[in-house]
């Protein structure tokens, strides 16, 4: 039996080894100072949560529900971080999930913006190191 599951795992390979074979990223282009500043990053973090945090989410739809409005991701995230959330966790699942790299882009800028440690955290369906680099 086929699941939406299944096949969503057959694009995502598909779609991988073919951005994998016209992008290639070796680890010798990443900064030197990029893992060093994300362990700082999630120290300050674990400082300010003493206790439980919250994280918001920005996705755009999903196979059981369909489409979900969320309107304009940097407001969104504005709002999460006025909110008081310690990380926003953005799909960038494209197919199924109505995502994008470019979401995980803008939700970037508001938070360099507004000066506060919150974690950015990607969720796709990463099996490869490749999606690793990429998400740096």
């Amino acid at each position: 039996m086929t699941t939406y599951l299944n096949t969503l795992l057959t694009e995502k390979q598909n779609y991988v080894s073919k951005r994998e074979r016209e992008y290639p990223i070796h680890l010798s282009q990443l900064d030197s100072e990029f893992v060093p500043t994300c362990l700082y990053q999630l120290m300050q973090v674990h400082k300010q949560c003493r206790k439980s945090g919250l994280i918001g989410e920005i996705i755009r739809a999903s196979p059981d529900d369909g489409l979900i409005q969320i309107g304009d991701i940097r407001r969104q995230v504005g709002h999460y971080i006025v909110g008081g959330v310690i990380a926003v966790s953005v799909n960038t699942e494209t197919n199924w999930f109505g995502g994008d790299k470019q979401h995980l882009e803008k939700a970037r800028e508001v938070i360099d913006s507004q000066g506060k440690p919150v974690v950015l955290i990607q969720r796709d369906f990463i099996f490869t190191r490749y999606q690793i680099l990429e998400s740096l």
